[in-house]
């Protein structure tokens, strides 16, 4: 019996761990991240190595939209995913806002997985 236990929490606590995640890039592939759980993880362009991971307050749930603004490098990204999880995407952006207050608005392609 305390073998099942352990067993079913080892189980538990590894796909809590895990999670949902989510793989965003815009569409010409020059900005992506990764949303893994409640953390988000900005990615070199290229080679897709994690460029800073931040953490976030905000799980990803599929059907729910998730919004997040990050400030990095003097500029503050803004996350937006309207309706985790469904293939319609076309409301999903990423803008990048400089100190000076220009704002360039990209539209996402973003892969859910479970």
């Amino acid at each position: 019996m305390k073998l099942l236990v352990f067993g079913l929490f080892i189980f538990l606590s590894q796909r809590a761990f895990s999670g949902e995640e989510v793989f965003c890039q815009t569409h010409w592939g020059n900005k992506a991240f990764k949303i893994k759980g409640e953390q988000v993880q900005l990615l070199k362009e290229g080679n897709r190595e994690i460029l800073r991971s931040f953490a976030s307050v905000q799980k990803i749930e599929e059907g729910k939209t998730y919004k997040k603004t990050i400030r990095f490098e003097n500029k503050t990204y803004e996350i937006y995913l309207h309706k985790m999880g469904h293939a319609e995407n076309s409301r999903d952006l990423l803008t990048i806002t400089n100190r000076k207050g220009h704002k360039l608005s990209y539209a996402l392609n973003c892969i859910f997985n479970r």
